[in-house]
């Protein structure tokens, strides 16, 4: 279960980037927008309840 939970984490995130990335790419009309896909490729989910 807790990989279904990574998973959706991930995908969440990228989906909410991609979106965010379109709407600036048609506001802006800069493709200087696409460097915004960079932050979920850095981002780590854990999904322990144990504190590191």
């Amino acid at each position: 279960m807790k990989n279904i939970a990574a998973t959706i984490a991930y995908a969440s995130a990228w989906i909410a980037t991609s979106m965010a990335v379109i709407f600036a790419i048609k506001y802006t009309g800069s493709a200087w927008c696409l460097w915004a896909l960079l932050f979920p490729a850095c981002i780590k989910v854990s999904t322990s309840n144990e504190e590191e």
